[in-house]
């Protein structure tokens, strides 16, 4: 999102791999850094588990982008459709900076996001869903703003569900009002386009995730898998994340994706879940909680090696905002 140089400084896993210091010390940074996060407001501590963000990112990039209008306004950035994986890896940061960091330390990267959502905005060209030709869009519209941080909510609630313990309903309660509806505002999002309470949001969200709103592009298709179910990552782990994330899934968004889902898959999915609670439950804290920076600097390194060396890599083509030169891809939206 904002200029790498808005960002504070790296957490001590991203810091330890380019200056090595002595194993205790780490430790003790480490330690240190777990147990601040965790004596945080509700949001805080649920972002702060590692495996619940570092799954929430791609799962809520997902459920995004069932919404045209959400979809296009974000992928008109050139750098972000060539390098995906760096735009993942700037709004992971963002998102973390307003999670973690207190409001002083973050005004530039916000004013930076603000600037930039001001920029874009179109009309779309042909019929998306129940969109039709026509419909203005825009990166900073009270609505898909809304979606945006709303995805993101029900990502971070249901896998904190999954991986450590349900949310009591005072919990969910300050999560919503005192952490994601005040992100949503830190970010440019209207006040009064947001739910006021946790019963309210969950009302809207699950009946608009049951609604004829929702219509995935062909675009959005090919994008949502290929940054949610083909990251960079080490052979061994790739099936395990996929399982978890389409597990993870609410069965209309697999069905849109066509991502097949049994019986047989659901059992490996309820094992999985199984085996990550018992680790986040007897690993060091200092493991299993803190900031995910060096993960997402590591799949922006792994896409910069792929397309260097010629390796295939996810990615949209470039826009062409003129009508007849456009690729089936490309053929919903012209920039205004």
């Amino acid at each position: 999102m904002g200029d790498r140089g808005h960002f504070p400084q790296r957490s001590w896993l991203g810091r330890v791999t380019e200056h090595p210091r002595p194993l205790f010390r780490t430790i003790l940074r480490a330690r240190r850094d777990s147990r601040n996060l965790l004596r945080g407001p509700v949001l805080c501590r649920v972002a702060a588990v590692r495996a619940v963000l570092l799954l929430a990112g791609p799962r809520a990039l997902m459920l995004g982008a069932l919404n045209p209008l959400n979809f296009i306004g974000s992928t008109r950035d050139a750098r972000g459709r060539r390098e995906p994986l760096h735009r993942l890896q700037d709004t992971g940061l963002s998102f973390e900076m307003a999670f973690f960091d207190a409001l002083e330390e973050i005004i530039a990267m916000l004013a930076d996001v603000a600037r930039r959502h001001r920029r874009v905005h179109g009309v779309l060209l042909e019929d998306a869903g129940p969109y039709p030709a026509g419909t203005r869009w825009a990166a900073d519209a009270p609505e898909q703003m809304l979606w945006t941080i709303a995805v993101l909510m029900d990502s971070l609630e249901f896998l904190y569900s999954l991986f450590v313990r349900e949310l009591s309903a005072d919990e969910q309660e300050e999560m919503w009002t005192n952490g994601c509806r005040r992100v949503a505002i830190m970010f440019g999002t209207p006040e009064w386009v947001l739910p006021g309470t946790y019963a309210a949001f969950r009302s809207w969200f699950d009946s608009e995730l049951a609604s004829d709103r929702l219509y995935l592009i062909y675009e959005a298709l090919y994008f949502g898998r290929a940054m949610g179910l083909e990251l960079p990552m080490p052979r061994l782990l790739r099936p395990f994340y996929n399982l978890l994330l389409i597990g993870s899934l609410p069965p209309r968004v697999r069905e849109e994706y066509r991502l097949p889902w049994d019986p047989w898959d659901q059992w490996w999915f309820d094992r999985t879940v199984a085996l990550v609670r018992w680790l986040i439950r007897v690993l060091p804290r200092w493991l299993t909680v803190g900031r995910n920076d060096y993960f997402y600097e590591l799949l922006a390194r792994r896409e910069r090696e792929r397309r260097d060396s010629g390796r295939v890599t996810p990615h949209l083509p470039p826009l062409t905002p003129e009508p007849d030169r456009q690729t089936p891809g490309e053929s919903q939206v012209a920039l205004a």
